[in-house]
């Protein structure tokens, strides 16, 4: 049973785009009140900014445009959710231009230069692969000039192609077959075609999560003249779950993760430890224990979780599944326990040197297949709404 039918949701579908900018801005002008905490304040109006649409109706024929609309309640939501994580004193002083430039390019000229001087630090060292590739990816200001636009509205045209030949594909076959994607997947006994429509639901997904934020990232990164971040890094080549999560996919919420749930996360866990009057916290080269880690990195993922259960009730209105909410408790187990494995064959070297020959395409078909099993814990819910697909049409921009 839907819950659009309920007298809780206001059949008014505009009032939700006039409400987006109110809170933010609320936000700005409570917060230069000094006897006002920023921590409960931004919590307090994150909440609020959540709720607003769950009782709001956005199936209505707005299309995408409607849609960007949740996603971006989202961003608000989590960009306040930040703001609670970082040191008070900073945060009273943001003048309206730092405070817009955080809320539109996610970070600040001072946190990003400090970053950036992190990530030249980490790239030096051998293990530093993620840092370089970070530092080799991002478009400074200076580098997007003529032509790099006229290759980005090349790149853009290509990737709209792309998202309506899968579009074409899902209206005329995967609609038609009665939604094969509701069993689950599995290599060498799931029919090819399950496997087929399964891969073109996920180019879509990336597709529009990677047309939508380039667009908009980089009309924010002109007016406020600040590198360009891609989202995406070729996610489908993806050689283990780590790589996927950690490397390739979404890099736009990546540093709000780390942010708002890893380092919460081991605060509290040091905090717990030196409560238990625990020797080890007093010396000098004290190290958290990888539990510690594994837990700050799982927590993650349960955040990842839940904010995409309410995701799918912001969309579609329906009572949750917890079908999102699986995918990621599951991937975030395979993630962690894929970390702490290569830590564990450390001590047996013959092991380790067998794990490390394994070829890179064997890597990737064995990630791939892991993924394919478990997709339709995260595609189910758009499946059988018939998300991209409205009366038999493209879902429309406006």
């Amino acid at each position: 049973m839907k819950i659009v039918d309920s007298p809780l949701i206001i059949d008014y579908r505009l009032v939700h785009i006039a409400t987006l900018p109110w809170v933010p801005i609320l936000f700005f002008l409570l917060n230069r009140v000094k006897a006002i905490p920023t921590a409960p304040l931004a919590l307090a109006l994150a909440t609020v900014q959540a709720i607003i649409p769950l009782v709001i109706d956005t199936n209505s024929p707005l299309g995408i445009a409607n849609t960007s609309v949740v996603f971006s309640s989202l961003v608000i939501a989590l960009r306040l959710i930040d703001i609670a994580t970082l040191n008070q004193s900073t945060t009273k002083r943001w003048s309206l231009m730092t405070y817009a430039q955080y809320f539109a390019t996610f970070d600040t000229n001072e946190s990003r230069a400090l970053r950036q001087a992190q990530m030249e630090k980490r790239a030096q060292h051998p293990s530093g692969f993620t840092a370089r590739r970070y530092l080799e990816r991002q478009i400074t200001a200076d580098k997007r000039d003529t032509t790099y636009y006229m290759w980005f509205a090349v790149s853009l045209f290509l990737q709209y192609a792309a998202y309506s030949a899968c579009i074409y594909y899902i209206e005329h076959t995967t609609i038609e077959h009665n939604l094969p994607l509701r069993q689950p997947l599995i290599f060498f006994v799931t029919p090819l075609k399950t496997i087929m429509d399964t891969y073109v639901m996920s180019i879509v997904i990336c597709l529009l999560l990677n047309m939508g934020y380039t667009v908009v990232y980089h009309i924010f990164a002109e007016i406020f003249q600040t590198p360009f971040d891609p989202m995406m890094d070729n996610p489908f080549v993806s050689n283990s779950f780590r790589d996927f999560w950690s490397v390739r996919w979404n890099m736009m919420i990546k540093e709000t993760l780390h942010r708002i749930t890893f380092k919460p996360t081991m605060i509290a866990l040091h905090i717990l430890t030196v409560a238990s009057g625990s020797k080890a916290v007093r010396k000098p080269d004290y190290k958290a224990p990888d539990w510690h880690m594994s837990l700050a990195a799982f927590n993650a993922f349960l955040f990842s979780a839940l904010f995409h259960e309410w995701l799918i009730l912001a969309l579609m209105k329906n009572p949750t599944t917890w079908e999102q909410f699986m995918f990621f408790t599951i991937h975030g187990l395979f993630s962690v326990g894929e970390v702490n494995f290569l830590k564990f064959i450390r001590f047996y070297p013959a092991i380790e040197s067998m794990v490390l020959a394994i070829p890179n395409w064997f890597s990737i078909f064995l990630t791939s297949t892991l993924f394919m099993a478990l997709s339709p814990f995260f595609l189910n819910p758009y499946v059988r709404e018939d998300f991209f697909i409205k009366d038999g049409r493209l879902p429309t921009l406006f």
